[in-house]
């Protein structure tokens, strides 16, 4: 991976949000496709879709041209680009291909998000960029595959994000035996 050091070497080490990566890989399986919305420089992503296999897909969304960049070549030192699709685009409960306000993280690209509709990402600091935004349910409308698993991080604007994707979430539910494996993981019981 493509990472800044010091600042970034959690990420290298696989230091970052171990819970969640459990979860991922609790959840996951070959050929299943997966959403990382706020992909960032693909932590997340690029295990995923080491995981999913040929026969799935993981679609990696983030509105922050640099992560963008940086996601496309880790994927492709990964030789990942055949299952891990990466756009640039920040997700939310609206569809901008106008572009949207994005603040971005000054240090940690990573804390950069959309600033719309009264939401401000909770640690952003850094220069506010116009980015495109697209909902969950736009893009699945487009085309793409719909998810056996979504991946939110988004500084503060995750409820938009759900909002931008009320008829995927009515309409596909995870399997009974994933809710279980990962109700079984659970460190809350």
């Amino acid at each position: 991976m493509q990472i800044y050091l010091p600042g970034e070497a959690g990420l290298w080490r696989g230091e970052h949000e171990p819970d969640v990566q459990n979860a991922i890989l609790a959840a996951v399986r070959p050929g299943a496709v997966v959403y990382d919305v706020g992909a960032h420089v693909g932590t997340m992503a690029l295990g995923a879709a080491q995981l999913v296999g040929d026969l799935g897909r993981v679609v990696a969304f983030d509105g922050d041209p640099e992560n963008v960049e940086r996601l496309r070549g880790n994927s492709a030192r990964n030789g990942l680009e055949g299952h891990l699709q990466v756009v640039h685009a920040a997700v939310w409960s609206r569809t901008a291909s106008d572009g949207i306000s994005f603040r971005r993280g000054t240090t940690a690209r990573s804390h950069g998000g959309v600033e719309a509709d009264g939401n401000r990402p909770v640690l952003a600091n850094g220069e506010i960029i116009n980015v495109p935004a697209i909902t969950l349910d736009g893009f699945v409308a487009a085309g793409g595959p719909p998810p056996q698993l979504v991946k939110i991080d988004v500084e503060g604007g995750e409820y938009e994000v759900l909002r931008g994707g009320t008829r995927l979430f009515a309409t596909q539910r995870p399997p009974k035996s994933t809710t279980n494996r990962l109700q079984s993981k659970s460190p809350l019981g």
